[in-house]
């Protein structure tokens, strides 16, 4: 309701009073915004009385987007909700026809205000001084331009002392861009990291008739271990994936084949927290959800040591798949198997 007033403020004649309640309301109105990675959206609440007037998070959204496209346009978050309707909507749909149709003309506003002018314009990418790409862009398209700089030259180029990446452009039109850094670290972090998930392993050995041992520290070849993967997040994810990194020398075990006493007597260990699909792959362990509220989670599967020596276990890692900048990942560790 706020975001329809807010509109309406926008058609009328602007004076000190006016301008006044619009800047109040165009503060509350984002103030409900909930901002993630790069995706704005408001969280509606759900309750059972508002399912007959059709509510929904992406209806509440594309009222403020259609709001601030009217009164401010040049608001940051402006984009931000845009990026959430391409992007972040649970399983790419619309939840009814009411969501449906607010949305497609908040798309619609979007396009009318941001994008009146036809595309025009040289793009150029910097990264210091220097000058990585130059671009044309004539018309519109949706095929995107793309350029790879390799990590050896990014890491010449820091040393001295360059930190800024600039994205500029000469003519009309909006320009469009995303940076993505992708890297591999050079040490096996022995720090965890915590950016929107808290996430630890722990192995405990299993004796031959199933039952855990957690004050035994030595694995040898041929023993049966329990993997527990705890995760923690403060507020709901959307696509996440978790990714458990298996040491060379250790193999998952598919329990839905039993033919173990070890793994007969272990039905009651491997109780995990709800997921949407599970992988045992042969160098990992992945699982994947397409929503996950805010809470503790924790996960299980079994493991068997099949060759002895010394080996790298990188640390399990949780991501929002869309949302990569959303992440948490527990600590690397150096594993001997007699």
């Amino acid at each position: 309701s706020r975001a329809l007033v807010l509109r309406l403020l926008g058609e009328l004649p602007m004076n000190d009073e006016r301008k006044k309640l619009q800047k109040a309301m165009i503060n509350e109105v984002t103030a409900s915004l909930r901002v993630k990675a790069n995706m704005a959206y408001v969280e509606e609440s759900f309750a059972p009385g508002y399912y007959s007037y059709m509510d929904s998070s992406g209806r509440s959204t594309a009222m403020v987007l259609m709001a601030l496209l009217r009164v401010a346009p040049e608001h940051p978050l402006v984009t931000r909700m845009v990026n959430w309707f391409l992007r972040g909507r649970p399983r790419g749909q619309f939840r009814n026809t009411q969501e449906a149709g607010w949305g497609l003309l908040a798309m619609m506003e979007y396009a009318k205000v941001k994008e009146k002018a036809l595309p025009d314009y040289t793009a150029g990418v910097w990264l210091g001084r220097n000058l990585l790409m130059k671009q044309v862009f004539r018309g519109r398209t949706t095929k995107p331009t793309l350029f790879t700089f390799p990590m050896s030259k990014l890491h010449r180029t820091l040393t001295g002392g360059v930190t800024s990446l600039t994205f500029a452009k000469k003519g009309t039109g909006i320009l469009y861009y995303n940076a993505r850094l992708r890297y591999s670290p050079t040490k096996i972090p022995t720090e965890s990291k915590s950016q929107g998930f808290t996430v630890s392993k722990t192995i405990t050995l299993l004796s031959a008739g199933g039952k855990p041992l957690p004050k035994a520290t030595r694995l040898s070849a041929g023993d049966t271990v329990l993997v527990t993967v705890s995760v923690k997040t403060l507020a709901k994810r959307d696509f996440v994936v978790i990714d458990d990194p298996l040491p060379a020398g250790m193999e998952s075990i598919d329990t839905s084949y039993i033919n173990s006493s070890a793994t007969m007597n272990t039905q009651n260990l491997l109780k995990s927290d709800r997921y949407d699909h599970r992988e045992l792959r042969d160098d990992r362990v992945v699982w994947f959800m397409d929503t996950l509220p805010g809470g503790s989670y924790t996960y299980r599967y079994l493991a068997r040591v099949n060759t002895s020596g010394t080996f790298t276990a990188p640390p399990v890692h949780a991501e929002e798949m869309y949302n990569p900048e959303r992440y948490g990942h527990g600590v690397g560790r150096t594993l001997t198997f007699h």
